[in-house]
């Protein structure tokens, strides 16, 4: 009951699950990007290290945003 009742708080007019899919959509396009500019550009800037690491963060704030957006049906 908790978790639906935050999932669905309005955030600037919207449920804060919609922020939280945004926001993770956004990590997931950046965590490519590093990907894609370390083995297809050959810019190394960012370490292949912060990809791996990113990719542990993204996976924390999926199962949280899943959590939260299924919470209203269970």
């Amino acid at each position: 009951m908790v978790l639906s009742t935050l999932g669905y708080t309005p955030v600037l007019g919207y449920p804060a699950v919609l922020w939280g899919g945004l926001f993770t959509l956004l990590l997931l396009i950046i965590q490519v990007s590093i990907a894609f500019l370390n083995l297809r550009m050959g810019i190394h800037t960012i370490p292949m290290r912060a990809h791996k690491a990113l990719g542990y963060v993204i996976l924390l704030l999926v199962l949280v945003h899943a959590a939260l957006g299924l919470a209203a049906y269970v």
